[in-house]
């Protein structure tokens, strides 16, 4: 569960500050039975494992803001400053072992006495992170600029429940980005834009170490257009993105992650939101993305798709709002997402098929 709320108060025309507040609580609770291949020598009767993964989160964040807008000369800016603080706190224990009976792959016979495994993971994780970031949004004439940076402190506590050993971590990153943009007279907007990245990452792999922050850097180059009514908007963007430390599963352990050294994404995005009628907004998506790892220990997976990354995806949605003397405040929707191929293990040895999902809503707004 979480609860939360989104503040703004406009002193002037000149000045607005916000805040905004988050608390989130988790348990999960998974034990779960599954295949562990052939026994040896059979092609029909199937080890099992047993798995009793529990995680109980808890992550307090809280962002507060202030935007102030003037000019100097000829330009106009909107800046933006602030300080965000998040405090998480992630418990983990898991138990790994074979306490139940094999299975005929062709003739199923459920219902075996399962041994619950004692645990063989029992970590607990705090994280207390303190951001600090500044904003100037520049306009002059049919220019626009965006500069921004931004320094992270962030202090985990690690600590292994079973041994009792402790390890703590201090990471510090600055980050920022750099964007321009031409707003054309006819409504297209070509732009361009780089930014770096910084994310702490919680969780450890299998052979105890905790997991380092994810480090990213980014180019994108596109062009936005908006029709002269403002109905809709059009976007198309190139970007080339590269990640380091990022999560993925471990080939030799499936369950546990592992961090790779380094994750290339090049790809295109595109996008479609209009006005169709009368109370009808449509959104259409389509996403290609060539993820592969670009440098890894791990020689079976260098140069290789990132797995669960799918090459395709794409969405249709539509949002119905009745009129106001017919169902005033009710409205209807649904969509349809397409998830293309992906592989399901570091090597690509072995693929998930493509998917598609369908979603249905309804919605009814009250005064006030």
């Amino acid at each position: 569960h979480s609860l939360g709320y989104l503040f703004a108060h406009r002193l002037n025309d000149t000045v607005t500050l916000r805040q905004n507040l988050r608390l989130n609580e988790a348990d999960v609770d998974h034990p779960s039975v599954g295949a562990f291949g052939f026994v040896p020598g059979s092609q029909r009767t199937l080890s099992r494992y047993v798995f009793t993964p529990r995680e109980s989160s808890k992550v307090f964040s809280i962002d507060n803001q202030a935007e102030f807008k003037f000019a100097t000369g000829a330009l106009d800016h909107t800046l933006l400053t602030g300080l965000d603080y998040k405090n998480s706190r992630n418990d983990y224990a898991s138990g790994f072992g074979f306490g139940v009976g094999t299975l005929d792959a062709f003739a199923p016979i459920y219902g075996s006495p399962v041994v619950t495994p004692p645990d063989s993971t029992h970590y607990r994780q705090r994280q207390r992170q303190l951001g600090v970031y500044v904003q100037d949004q520049m306009r002059w004439d049919r220019w626009v600029a965006t500069v921004s940076g931004r320094h992270d402190t962030v202090d985990s506590d690690n600590d292994d429940l079973l041994t009792g050993a402790s390890a703590p971590q201090t990471d510090r990153k600055w980050s920022g980005r750099v964007g321009l943009n031409y707003v054309m007279p006819s409504g297209f907007a070509p732009y361009i834009a780089y930014s770096n990245s910084f994310q702490p990452t919680l969780g450890r792999d299998f052979a105890g170490n905790y997991f380092q922050p994810t480090t990213g850097k980014q180019l994108e180059g596109g062009v936005k257009f908006r029709p002269q009514d403002g109905n809709a908007l059009f976007t198309a963007a190139l970007f080339d993105l590269t990640q380091q430390n990022v999560s993925t599963v471990d080939p030799d352990h499936p369950l546990f992650a592992v961090q790779q050294g380094e994750v290339s994404s090049k790809g295109l995005e595109l996008e479609a939101k209009f006005n169709a009628a009368r109370g009808l907004d449509i959104i259409a998506t389509y996403t290609y993305t060539d993820a592969k790892v670009s440098r890894s220990n791990d020689l079976t997976a260098l140069g290789k798709r990132v797995p669960l990354q799918p090459e395709n995806q794409a969405s249709l949605w539509a949002d119905y709002r009745f009129p106001g003397d017919v169902l005033p405040g009710f409205g209807i929707g649904g969509g349809v997402r397409y998830v293309g191929v992906s592989y399901g293990d570091a090597a690509n040895q072995f693929r998930n098929p493509a998917y598609t999902l369908l979603d249905l809503q309804a919605h009814y707004d009250l005064n006030n």
